[in-house]
């Protein structure tokens, strides 16, 4: 953990400096792939490797070698703005698909709003190489909907991916990805969603209703 909180620490650093705001220099890109192939190769036995992934309120991704903290890989949204929550800007991010699941590709989810609309932004990207997957656009997927409250269910459907709610402003409920759809309705009795207003001193829970004109909140 000590270590863990070091290299975020290095991160923020090195993100407040005037040289960062712009490319890395040629020598922190060589200094990246100077990583032993031999390294790579060799067993995790006690599953201490990590790849560490940060997102930027300027719309930055930065992939992260855990044990040495160097910056593997990086993304750079410019239409991705975060959300302005209890005075806080926040992004969400969500690990769909963890490394367990071989040959399956891992897949990891970041959530905020655009810049322009304010409604929602979706990019879906590989953890390990930062590249977009499936078929998401270079610059994400813009939602024609505002985001109340996103949450990640805890069942995986049959390619081991744990689906995302996002619930709008109009109380309609969206699954990412859409064929997941089927697998929200099976456990729509049993997930429940949460917002909180603070400007009201208000807690509001919603759970799911099935029908015969499908399943609404």
């Amino acid at each position: 953990i000590d270590q863990i909180k070091e290299i975020v620490i290095q991160l923020k650093n090195r993100l407040k400096t005037p040289r960062h705001q712009h490319h890395m220099e040629e020598e922190d890109l060589e200094e990246d792939a100077e990583i032993d192939d031999e390294d790579l190769l060799t067993r995790d036995d006690f599953n201490l490797n990590k790849m560490i992934v940060a997102v930027t309120a300027a719309g930055k991704l930065y992939g992260m070698y855990g044990p040495t903290g160097r910056v593997i890989w990086k993304q750079y949204l410019q239409d991705l703005a975060p959300f302005q929550r209890f005075g806080q800007q926040k992004i969400m991010l969500f690990v769909q698909r963890t490394t367990a699941h071989f040959p399956h590709i891992p897949q990891c989810v970041v959530i905020g709003k655009h810049k322009v609309t304010g409604q929602g932004l979706l990019f879906t990207f590989n953890p390990i190489g930062g590249n977009a997957v499936s078929d998401t656009p270079p610059g994400g997927i813009h939602l024609n909907y505002n985001i109340l409250q996103a949450s990640m269910l805890p069942w995986m459907d049959s390619q081991f991916i744990h689906p995302i709610v996002l619930l709008d402003k109009g109380l309609r409920y969206h699954v990412y990805p859409a064929n997941a759809e089927s697998l929200v309705k099976e456990k729509s009795t049993s997930f429940y969603m949460f917002a909180c207003d603070i400007g009201e001193g208000l807690l509001r829970g919603y759970n799911m209703i099935s029908s015969q004109n499908g399943v609404s909140l």
